[in-house]
């Protein structure tokens, strides 16, 4: 009866360990980028936290990018992932900035930027770079004046 209720409380301390967190994280090294999407899409169901998806993570050494991009695709907000991810891994924000500006819908870049430059941990020269606000403007062709030609006919005089 003894070995019993050994395993009974074996069992019981593996159930609670799981239900509690303690057992070992979901992301593995070398996952392919879908089986990441995977593991995302699994831990925003169940409401875990950016920051806590991204140190799981950054721990299990998934490639920032790839995190950044399988959180965004999941729906969460560009700038929070950026945020979030970036500083879980401040020497891969580049890296992070990329893959939220290609995975955000369009017109997020500047926003993205500025989560990114004020993120603790994140050297703003990283992530700085031409925005859509500070991008160069092309320049504009100059004609001169020039008298306006009318009624494209040739006149005899």
């Amino acid at each position: 009866m003894v070995k019993t209720s050994k395993v009974s409380a074996l069992v019981l301390a593996l159930v609670l360990a799981s239900a509690s967190g303690l057992a070992s994280a979901a992301f593995k090294p070398n996952m392919t980028a879908a089986q990441v999407k995977a593991e995302v899409a699994e831990q925003v169901k169940n409401k875990k936290s950016l920051a806590d998806i991204a140190a799981e993570a950054k721990e299990a050494g998934v490639p920032a990018a790839d995190l950044t991009t399988a959180l965004i695709e999941a729906g969460q907000p560009a700038t929070s992932v950026a945020a979030a991810v970036a500083a879980a891994n401040p020497k891969e924000a580049a890296a992070v900035k990329s893959a939220a500006i290609a995975a955000a819908p369009a017109g997020e870049r500047d926003a993205i930027q500025q989560a990114l430059i004020t993120t603790p941990g994140v050297n703003p020269g990283d992530v700085a770079g031409a925005t859509a606000a500070q991008a160069p403007v092309a320049p504009q062709l100059s004609i001169p004046n020039t008298p306006a030609v009318s009624g494209g006919g040739v006149s005899k005089s």
